[in-house]
């Protein structure tokens, strides 16, 4: 018997996705393992019956793999409009051609029921894998989170990812004072292009190993504060990753690549 197709996208969702497979839009992959929120950058390929073909997931200059029947949210820019759909890994490895003479090693996902227009930035990771942006960071107390400690440890990373919910940071193992989650610390980064840093209060959320555990990627949630320099620094976050959108879609509207 035949699996029985379902999917509830309407005409025009279809097609949007579609002309998403026909550009390989690049898209951002957020999927949980265990506790712990992880992210990925892929691109559209193509769509065949009830599956969504997107290109062989990767972080940090490393493929990612997805478990058969893992769920997973994709984000992706349509038209100057963040959407996002909710899917399901069918087949973790699938072989695609493109053409007559190249093939592609990549995921396919069962057709999502829904296309959602997106209306939050913080729901969007921009990837800085690629910006080279140095983190530096050091820790605080929660009960007196704008107090520096003269011995308070210190420590440097990069960012691999941001939104206006957080930041995720790499970082040397071995270098590194040991981190809890729910610690408070505060980091300081310069985003490319800008002539001054940004400071914020965050608290360690989760960890994720690479490179056998030789160096880690920590996830950092924004603390939510009234001080009017934190709400300015708030204020040019957004600027920039709306910023960066438009200029990621500038360049898929000429034809180019998003890295």
């Amino acid at each position: 018997m035949a699996p029985r197709r379902h999917t509830g996208l309407t005409t025009q969702e279809r097609e949007r996705l579609e002309q998403a497979c026909a550009r390989n839009q690049p898209a951002d992959i957020h999927y949980h393992e265990g506790s712990e929120l992880r992210t990925a950058r892929t691109r559209l390929l193509a769509i065949a019956g009830d599956e969504l073909y997107i290109d062989r997931p990767q972080c940090i200059g490393q493929n990612v793999v997805l478990a058969k029947d893992m769920p997973l949210t994709l984000y992706l820019l349509i038209a100057s409009e963040l959407y996002a759909f909710s899917s399901r890994v069918v087949r973790p490895v699938v072989t695609l051609d493109l053409n007559r003479r190249r093939q592609v090693t990549g995921v396919a996902l069962r057709m999502p029921a829904e296309l959602r227009k997106q209306q939050r930035r913080e729901q969007f990771r921009l990837s800085l894998a690629k910006a080279d942006v140095a983190a530096n960071l050091h820790k605080t107390s929660a009960d007196a989170i704008d107090v520096v400690p003269r011995d308070a440890p210190r420590f440097t990373g990069r960012i691999v990812n941001i939104s206006l919910g957080g930041v995720a940071v790499l970082y040397d193992v071995g270098r590194t004072p040991p981190l809890a989650p729910g610690e408070v610390l505060f980091v300081e980064f310069t985003l490319p292009e800008a002539k001054s840093p940004l400071v914020f209060p965050v608290e360690v959320r989760h960890f994720r190993s690479v490179r056998d555990d030789e160096s880690r990627i920590c996830g950092l949630r924004f603390l939510d504060t009234a001080a009017p320099a934190v709400r300015e620094q708030v204020q040019q976050l957004n600027k920039f990753i709306a910023e960066e959108q438009r200029r990621q879609l500038r360049h898929i509207r000429r034809g180019g690549a998003v890295h």
